[in-house]
């Protein structure tokens, strides 16, 4: 009877998502009371995680716990919001140690550690791999982070108004205690529309070249470089460098890659061998598009260059992990999409409540109260006119009505959290990037909000910072221009396209610019500012756009792609594009610990399973 209750909580935890290590193992072994562990398999799903050792550490506490949670109904009735997906990256192990999530690589750790698959039965590290055969591999120097997939679309039968919460009164006029928001606006867009003409873009290009060049005149490696004019000086063999972007790019026949490099003095073919031993030269070439910045090195043909490495602005191998010394923890959500009639009111709701401490055991309750930063990667509403027959997937037609949805939301998040809200395509403002910060008009209620703060995307915010920590800097973007990459990028495209959304992250910050491409996405070209450079390395990289919820890190930099409130739609499905909704990503500012909050109800991963087996 003991043991078989024992196995039966390890396939609970499983199936819910945690990581059974020997620590969990031994600690549940050392449990003899019957009673304890029928106590325990009862709240086994109801439970962080990462609470898990805590509770079992001694049966005193679980005997606490578990007798003085008030565990509230609406959890007891829906799937843990906390549950993690159960596939992790392979060459990642993530244990539960106190309030954060500890990552290791897998090659650090001793290679025999045991774990207990779904049947129950012990198993070895080496049938780790047959166990998670569908996990994928993120990694950047020994920087590993998990992606959690978890795809669903909803059925809003059972969905409940913002307005049914009575209980989560309207705290704009609540005395409360004044916070210091510890938010600076470090780049906003900000300029006034005007007549464009071909010019602009050609002093746009120009900036955007001397901008990139800057930063690759800092790499070792190019610091002999030539103009292009200069190059056909040079004599044959004679090893040289070059700093330009590609205006073409094209594999020949033979399998070689072969693209035109140019600068503001000339142009230049460059080559690059299919038979090169620089595997990674090779892989690299594979991934170049047109209108990039690179740095080249090689040597000097007739009138070509043979490169032997590309080299590209990318994030500095010296950028530092900050961690503040404050406990506070922020949250990442986007495109909600108010006015949808997929939108997941039931599950959105619930997330209200434990923002709000109202739900979830005391643990988790206490939490919330150190929640001081949420970020809103845009699509606020659902809008109007953004796809063919749109108008047939609308509950509310009236734009303005939408965003008094929303308006509603932010009045509904305690004023102890100090919110950044930037626009998305589906938003009352141009699709145009730099995409301007939502006009005033459209909520006036909520304007004059201490704890609000309207951006553009992109934007640039600095928080947390403290008399002796300089705080996060977080570049926030919608994300308009990662379909292209997904679409036109052979490497990203055959590791999974959209589903993989954190490598577009990684891709466009070794480019350090947000649409390297002209036909990426539509812009405005600003003749004094390319606002879409990332010219500062940020902390956080927080996008949307793509309704996919992904965590990972590439070189000190967090990279987020915000989950979705909304199912999925008719004209998704059409574009394959699977959705991974009610995901909230939450981090721990002083460890940078990541994790990922489920609020999607079980019943509606099962329609989405089924509806994908269809």
């Amino acid at each position: 009877m003991e043991e078989q209750l024992k196995k039966e909580i390890i396939n609970d935890l499983i199936s819910g998502g945690v990581l059974v290590d020997e620590d969990i193992i031994s600690r549940l072994d050392s449990i003899k009371d019957i009673k304890i562990l029928n106590q325990l398999k009862e709240n086994s799903s109801l439970i962080l995680d990462n609470d898990f050792l805590s509770i079992i550490e001694s049966e005193e506490k679980l005997n606490k716990e578990t007798s003085n949670n008030n565990i509230s109904k609406d959890i007891n009735d829906s799937e843990n919001i906390f549950k993690s997906n159960s596939e992790y990256h392979e060459s990642t192990v993530i244990t539960s140690h106190g309030n954060n999530i500890e990552i290791k690589n897998k090659d650090s750790l001793e290679t025999e550690k045991t774990f207990i698959n779904n049947n129950g039965n012990e198993s070895k590290s080496s049938d780790y791999k047959d166990y998670t055969e569908k996990n994928e591999q993120v990694s950047s120097n020994n920087q590993e982070n998990k992606e959690l997939k978890n795809n669903s679309t909803s059925d809003n039968n059972n969905a409940v108004s913002l307005d049914s919460l009575d209980n989560l009164e309207d705290l704009s006029d609540k005395d409360e205690e004044v916070y210091d928001r510890k938010i600076n606006i470090v780049m906003n867009y900000e300029a006034s529309p005007k007549k464009r003409s071909y010019k602009d873009f050609v002093s746009y290009f120009n900036i955007r070249y001397k901008n990139l060049t800057k930063l690759l005149r800092g790499r070792q490696e190019l610091n002999n470089i030539v103009a292009i004019n200069r190059l056909s000086k040079k004599a044959e063999r004679e090893s040289v460098a070059a700093i330009g972007m590609i205006s073409e790019v094209r594999e020949t026949t033979n399998g070689h890659i072969m693209f035109t490099l140019e600068d503001d003095t000339g142009f230049m073919k460059v080559l690059i061998s299919a038979n090169s031993q620089n595997k990674e030269l090779i892989k690299a070439s594979k991934s170049l598009t047109v209108d990039e910045v690179i740095g080249i090195t090689g040597t000097m043909g007739r009138n070509i260059i043979f490169a032997n490495s590309i080299i590209f602005p990318d994030v500095p191998l010296s950028k530092e992990l900050k961690k503040s010394p404050v406990d506070d923890y922020a949250i990442f959500i986007g495109d909600i999409h108010f006015g949808s009639k997929y939108f997941l009111e039931k599950e959105f709701n619930k997330f209200l409540k434990w923002v709000n401490g109202e739900l979830g055991n005391q643990a988790q309750r206490d939490l919330t109260k150190k929640i001081k930063y949420m970020f809103i990667s845009g699509d606020l509403v659902e809008g109007i006119g953004i796809y063919p027959n749109q108008e047939n997937d609308l509950t509310e037609p009236d734009i303005y009505k939408q965003y008094e949805m929303f308006s509603d939301f932010i009045k509904k998040i305690p004023k102890r959290i100090s919110i950044v809200v930037c626009p998305g395509n589906h938003d009352a403002d141009r699709i145009a990037e730099p995409q301007p910060a939502l006009d005033k008009k459209f909520y006036p209620d909520i304007a004059d909000r201490e704890n609000l703060f309207m951006v553009s995307s992109p934007s640039i915010i600095n928080f947390g910072a403290t008399d002796s920590f300089s705080g996060f800097d977080l570049l926030l973007y919608h994300g308009y221009s990662f379909p292209y990459y997904t679409d036109n990028i052979k490497e990203i495209r055959d590791e999974g396209g959209m589903e993989r959304i954190d490598l577009v992250m990684r891709y466009l910050l070794q480019r350090r610019h947000l649409a390297p491409s002209h036909g990426s996405t539509l812009y405005v070209p600003e003749t004094q500012k390319d606002y879409l450079t990332i010219n500062k390395v940020p902390d956080f990289f927080v996008t949307g756009h793509i309704h996919r919820a992904t965590c990972s890190m590439y070189r000190n930099v967090s990279l987020l792609n915000t989950s979705t409130w909304v199912g999925m739609t008719d004209y998704q499905e059409k574009m394959g594009l699977k959705p991974q909704p009610a995901k909230v990503i939450i981090c721990n500012l002083q460890t940078r610990a990541m994790k990922m909050l489920n609020f999607e109800l079980k019943k509606e991963q099962d329609k989405t399973d089924a509806k994908e087996d269809q």
